[in-house]
């Protein structure tokens, strides 16, 4: 797996302005909901299984998922818990 350091320059180079690491409790379940923006979450530690256009695919450790603005989607974190590098776009 990439450093971080790499990973953030990666979602940069991408386009997105604000980049942050997260962090998720246990079996952290959230409900559907949107961003205004593209969002790209990758996996630095743990799992989340995020529902999407009617898909369900659970993410670990160095996998990368892209949620599309606007769209409706639920999470559910996984029972150790997950950390994020996260890549939004700055929302005005």
């Amino acid at each position: 797996m990439k450093s971080i350091d790499q990973m953030k320059e990666d979602l940069k180079k991408e386009g997105y302005t604000d980049i942050y690491e997260w962090t998720d409790s246990p079996n952290y379940d959230y409900p559907s909901h949107s961003h205004k923006t593209d969002t790209t979450l990758i996996v630095l530690k743990g799992d989340i299984t995020i529902t999407l256009e009617g898909k369900t695919k659970k993410y670990s450790t160095g996998e990368k998922v892209i949620v599309p603005a606007k769209k409706e989607h639920s999470a559910k974190v996984g029972s150790k818990g997950a950390s994020y590098l996260v890549g939004e776009e700055k929302v005005n």
